[in-house]
């Protein structure tokens, strides 16, 4: 036969375990922020890094139009001269050797202009792919925030648990008093028959 007191004792062990089972708990959760927020921390600066990036590609991508430019005028300038120096070598009054220089000249701005177009369209393109990362990285981080206030969220549900758990031992207590009231009840009830 089970004894009152003995479902009251296993009752507090019971309670016990249940606060230390809680306190686990929320010590786990609270790991789990802290580690949610280092995350938080690298998540904005690979943030930080890829937005240096897009800047960096930008700046390069402008130096590279720029270059264009100048290498346009260039290749201007030397399609005239060759034309000033043939129109003179016609007339016998440069030597061949100049005219070829400045063909040779000419030759080498379409060049450098054609280096610079490419240039160009590579830095566009590093634009473009460092401007993908910067928006990975954001999504990663909007991502650990959310994982950091989640984790946050599950602190205080496991606050209340250990709240629950810890009141569960006075429940016990309190249960006790009363099978130890209406014990004293029913003896003094024998007594007086």
């Amino acid at each position: 036969l089970v004894d009152g007191n003995d479902v009251l004792a296993l009752a507090h062990v019971t309670a016990e375990a249940g606060v230390q089972q809680a306190s686990s708990g929320l010590e786990l959760t609270q790991a789990a922020v802290q580690t949610a927020r280092a995350q938080v921390g690298s998540a904005r600066s690979r943030f930080e890094q890829a937005r240096a990036q897009v800047e960096t590609a930008l700046a390069f991508a402008a130096e590279a139009r720029a270059q264009i430019l100048a290498a346009e005028a260039e290749a201007i300038r030397a399609e005239a001269d060759v034309k000033r120096m043939q129109e003179l070598a016609r007339r016998d009054q440069i030597s061949r050797q100049d005219l070829d220089q400045a063909i040779a000249t000419a030759s080498a701005t379409r060049a450098q202009l054609e280096a610079a177009r490419k240039k160009a369209s590579a830095g566009e393109a590093q634009v473009a792919e460092a401007r993908a990362a910067q928006q990975t990285a954001t999504e990663t981080l909007r991502q650990t925030e959310s994982q950091v206030a989640e984790a946050q969220a599950r602190i205080g549900e496991a606050l209340g648990r250990l709240a629950s758990a810890q009141a569960a031992p006075h429940q016990v207590a309190v249960s006790r008093a009363q099978a130890d009231l209406a014990s004293a009840e029913v003896e003094q009830a024998q007594a007086a028959v």
